[in-house]
């Protein structure tokens, strides 16, 4: 994956990502719900907190927390700041413009939480071992991570109109390889899995969802769309689901250092 080909997606196309992030405010919803419900985080760190969609939730269920929250993307966190100052009046939410790769916190957090960042990844095992330092005694770390299931049937459909075509989700760790890397530095790890549907009318309108919420390095493609291309591919499509559904595997994980 091409680190700078994500960051200027995801940067270029940071105004239209609220419209389109429907699949990424349903984990935020869901990573928040395996929290403990009767714990109170104090501090919490938010790697890749792209708009503040989840920023927010976190503030609403821990309202007396201080949160530290970064995304690599400036543009994001502009919208982000100014999301915020609409909704909360204090300081204690602060972004920054930081790699995930390459933080450096002197301060220990009691909750590390992000919400569909981890699979850009590319070494994710030195990442997790650095937010394990980062980790107070008996913190906890949580996390939403798309597996390679996502988008199986656009990797089919592409695949069929023609075999060199591929998309960069399919290369995301599975569930057993997230485990594995986890186990090696946390003793108390779980994962949930789950997968969503999501329906769109037409070929073109699941191309744009995938665009707009900044992820356009999912098609690893050269494919110039011509209107005649994508009438092929939705019609390949169409054929083999019978509708135009995308289907996302994610994976929730709670780990206890």
């Amino acid at each position: 994956m091409d680190k700078q080909k994500i960051v200027k997606n995801f940067s270029q196309y940071a105004g239209y990502y609220d419209y389109y992030c429907y699949i990424q405010n349903k984990c935020a919803v869901k990573l928040l719900r395996i929290l403990d419900k009767d714990k109170n985080f104090l501090k919490i760190l938010e790697p890749g907190c792209g708009t503040g969609n989840y920023t927010l939730l976190l503030k609403k269920r821990f309202p007396s927390s201080q949160i530290t929250a970064f995304d690599i993307s400036p543009e994001m966190i502009e919208i982000a700041q100014n999301k915020i100052k609409k909704s909360v009046k204090d300081n204690s939410i602060n972004f920054y413009i930081k790699d995930a790769e390459k933080i450096k916190f002197k301060e220990q957090f009691d909750l590390i939480t992000s919400n569909a960042v981890f699979q850009w990844i590319e070494d994710i095992k030195s990442l997790f071992e650095k937010y394990k330092n980062l980790l107070t005694d008996r913190g906890v770390f949580t996390f939403s991570i798309f597996g390679p299931e996502t988008f199986k049937e656009l990797q089919t459909s592409l695949y069929l109109y023609d075999k060199k075509l591929q998309i960069n989700s399919s290369g995301f760790k599975n569930k057993e390889e997230i485990y594995t890397i986890l186990k090696s530095i946390f003793d108390k790890v779980y994962i949930k899995e789950e997968s969503v549907q999501v329906k769109y009318l037409f070929f073109p309108d699941l191309l744009q969802a995938i665009k707009y919420t900044g992820t356009r390095g999912d098609i690893n493609t050269n494919i110039f769309w011509t209107k005649e291309i994508l009438n092929n591919i939705g019609k390949i499509y169409n054929n083999t689901f019978g509708e135009i559904v995308a289907t996302y595997q994610v994976f929730f994980c709670k780990i206890i250092k």
